[in-house]
């Protein structure tokens, strides 16, 4: 992991925005999203990046993970980007959901379109982390810390989740963690001290990949 210190989700979007144009530049690239308290800075970079002159024919973008319903649903993740004013014109956009499907079909449906796609183009992710140290949709002691298959569906106290697991999240050529406020503070500094398991603290795996940068205004670095 490395730092980066933001004051702002303008600041951090401007940032994401950058590296996701510079990519462009040299080939198709996968945007996967999240939901919660990164939508304010995914927002940021949509608008900045649709100021460019660009052209996003070989943008896609998709989800990190989402909630199960049917499409449209007012707890989608993708629902929650779209009323908030995300979109990039002329991108190919890839929702998780649809409709008529259970949650297992659905998640190996998005999966078996997204795997090829990354194989072949730079993908870049955005995450938030939880004050109970989840990421994505990976909540701690859930189904999801435990399998090794990418994706992965299955029921929680608060929803029916789909979410890409730690050997998903690992294939991506950059993951930028947004950790912004006085809140998220006491997180990154645990995750920094502590070895606490995989299952109990997911955020833990972000020790693991060295393609992580945490774009936070907390004012110490982390190493």
């Amino acid at each position: 992991m490395r730092f980066v210190d933001i004051h702002s989700s303008d600041a951090a979007g401007q940032i994401i925005a950058s590296h996701i144009a510079e990519s462009l530049a040299n080939g198709p690239v996968v945007w996967l999203l999240s939901g919660g308290s990164a939508i304010a800075p995914q927002i940021a970079a949509a608008q900045l990046l649709a100021k460019q002159s660009l052209t996003f024919d070989r943008l896609m973008v998709t989800l990190i993970d989402e909630r199960y319903g049917e499409p449209g649903h007012a707890n989608s993740n993708w629902t929650q980007l779209e009323a908030a004013g995300f979109k990039i014109p002329g991108a190919q956009m890839l929702p998780v959901l649809v409709a008529g499907q259970p949650p297992a079909a659905v998640a190996q449906r998005w999966w078996s379109r997204l795997e090829p796609v990354l194989q072949n183009g730079t993908s870049i992710g955005v995450l938030g982390i939880g004050p109970d140290y989840h990421i994505a949709g990976i909540k701690p002691d859930s189904p999801a810390t435990r399998t090794t298959e990418p994706v992965c569906a299955y029921e929680w106290s608060d929803y029916s989740r789909i979410t890409l697991t730690a050997s998903a999240l690992q294939q991506l050529d950059h993951i930028w963690l947004y950790a912004m406020g006085s809140s998220k503070w006491p997180v990154i500094e645990h995750l920094e001290t502590s070895n606490n398991s995989l299952i109990s603290e997911p955020g833990q795996l972000l020790k693991q990949w060295p393609q992580v940068t945490i774009l936070s205004d907390r004012t110490e670095a982390i190493v």
